[in-house]
């Protein structure tokens, strides 16, 4: 099976904006990533990663996993804080989910960045399996 990725990324704009000046494509986020695999036996894989810019730019991460099948019908839709790791300076989380037949599969991971109780941008990676 080949994945394909695309990355849709959202955060927050200022309410007056100038178009002369750049702006970061992430407020809090220096990086994050997403893998999606399915091994032959339909065990479906998701890791997620994302490393703020500093350790005290987000307190908490939530992701949303979510794969569909073919027809578009959400197969897996859940939410988990993730958890920090010190060592690897990101929040992580990796989950499982044995997927019931073999076809084209989508795949989206949907990251909510929180400081101090407010959402301060939303992060959504994509992917789609081909056969």
């Amino acid at each position: 099976m080949f994945l394909l990725s695309s990355m849709v990324c959202f955060a927050a704009v200022p309410t007056e904006r100038d178009d002369s000046i750049a702006e970061p494509m992430y407020v809090a986020t220096h990086s994050q990533s997403a893998t999606f695999k399915i091994s032959s036996k339909g065990l479906a894989t998701m890791n997620v990663s994302l490393i703020p810019f500093t350790k005290n730019s987000l307190d908490r991460v939530n992701v949303t996993l979510n794969i569909k099948n073919s027809s578009g019908t959400s197969v897996y839709n859940k939410s988990y804080d993730t958890s920090w790791s010190s060592i690897s300076a990101s929040f992580k989380l990796t989950k499982e989910y044995q997927l019931s037949k073999s076809e084209i599969y989508e795949f989206q991971a949907t990251y909510k960045c929180y400081k101090n109780g407010s959402l301060i941008e939303t992060i959504k990676s994509e992917f789609k399996t081909e056969k």
